[in-house]
């Protein structure tokens, strides 16, 4: 999946910028870097959880725990993507 080698290639230039110290990048830019791959994270579908109890999905979102539609593909809340094939 195209956002999962984003995130992991701005992992990785991340974690040179700290071991080199790169002086030509700036806080800013790190911020920058960080908030692009949660971004991109946000867009990978994540499971809804399974009740312990009832072994049931709950209809919330996997990031934020707040109450998401069945099949809804999106978090109106925080914007996860949400993955439902598994319990059709």
């Amino acid at each position: 999946m195209i956002e999962e080698k984003a995130i992991e290639k701005l992992d990785s230039l991340i974690v040179d910028i700290k071991r080199k110290g790169k002086s030509e990048v700036t806080e800013d830019d790190k911020e920058e870097l960080i908030t692009a791959i949660r971004a991109l994270s946000m867009r990978l579908p994540k499971r809804p959880p399974i009740s312990v109890w009832s072994k049931k999905v709950r209809k919330i979102c996997p990031n934020c725990k707040q109450k998401a539609e069945y099949l809804q593909e999106y978090c109106d809340k925080c914007g996860q993507r949400i993955d439902w094939r598994y319990y059709d």
